[in-house]
């Protein structure tokens, strides 16, 4: 998508070009659900992949990246770069290396146990990807999460002009805002929908009511995607340590 088109449809969703990736992920989820009643193995299957390929993508322009960190160890950020020539790719940086492995053991093993958490309590599957609404999901999720990958560290050079520790900060944010949309927006969800379930409607479970299954997806996607994309780059950072 060219950057025209993604002011476009920026500016037409009212939202920030750096929401757009957030804001597909969670349009291709209620589209699942409205229209292919998905259930919520399918969900967080999706999430799962989600938070995964931007872990993978944004570490890896982390490798590219030319500046040196500024708050980091001095003399280590002063020595001769060093870079790798790779075909068709830039130059990989040496010095990046150790540090994309640290921070990746750090964060990503945060993501491995809920993942872990997930698997041992859901039916999850790579099998639900033969469903072609769920592939088409995944492909647009990380498709978009490509295009903002080429749009903030590669395209026109840009990786020249990054530190490793901002493609970093970006890899690992959904993991930090996986900790804060857990506590802050689905415990609270699942405590206000517990007690309207059992308390006022007399319910034990959501099937007995009309679209009941739908209706709490919903109530759960639609808020995590707005906290989502209100925990955006300018009101959520991850603290790193270099």
């Amino acid at each position: 998508m060219s950057r025209r088109a993604e002011d476009a449809v920026a500016d037409t969703l009212g939202v920030a070009r750096d929401d757009l990736s957030v804001l597909v992920t969670h349009l291709c989820l209620v589209v699942g659900i409205v229209f292919f009643r998905w259930s919520i193995d399918e969900l967080i299957l999706v999430y799962l992949i989600d938070i995964g390929v931007t872990i993978l993508l944004f570490a890896t322009a982390a490798l590219f990246a030319a500046r040196p960190i500024d708050d980091g160890e001095a003399d280590k950020w002063r020595e001769a770069p060093n870079p790798i020539g790779l075909p068709l790719l830039p130059p990989l940086y040496r010095r990046n290396v150790r540090l994309v492995v640290r921070q990746l053991f750090n964060g990503a093993g945060f993501f491995c146990f809920f993942a872990w958490i997930a698997v041992s309590m859901f039916d999850l599957s790579l099998s639900s990807l033969s469903s072609l609404p769920v592939a088409l999901t995944v492909v647009a999720v990380c498709g978009s999460q490509a295009a903002q990958v080429w749009r903030q560290f590669l395209r026109d050079g840009s990786y020249r002009d990054r530190s490793p520790a901002d493609a970093l900060e970006v890899a690992l944010r959904p993991v930090g805002r996986l900790l804060v949309v857990a506590l802050y927006v689905i415990a609270p969800i699942t405590v206000v929908y517990g007690f309207t379930a059992i308390l006022l409607l007399d319910v034990e479970s959501t099937s007995a009511l009309p679209y009941g299954d739908t209706l709490i997806l919903l109530i759960y996607v639609v808020p995590i995607g707005a906290a989502s994309v209100w925990l955006r780059n300018d009101r959520f950072e991850m603290g790193l340590s270099y």
